[in-house]
């Protein structure tokens, strides 16, 4: 996080200012995209489990009763 100078300006408190809004946004991006990552894996993880799930229809009973 961007630190203000002991003795600070008026420059150095306004570059502060704009760095730290710099970080902010950096790490606002980075964990959108991991919740996004994390959401993305999750959906395939469940669409893959709802599909290997299914009886597969060799082992499905007859339906006459053989």
């Amino acid at each position: 996080m961007a630190v203000v100078p002991d003795a600070a300006t008026l420059a150095d408190l306004e570059t502060a200012y704009v760095q730290r809004g710099e970080q902010l946004v950096r790490c606002d991006g980075a964990r959108r995209l991991a919740v996004e990552t994390l959401l993305a894996e999750r959906s395939m993880m469940d669409a893959w489990s709802a599909e290997t799930n299914k009886p597969s229809r060799r082992w499905r009973p007859r339906s006459d009763g053989h």
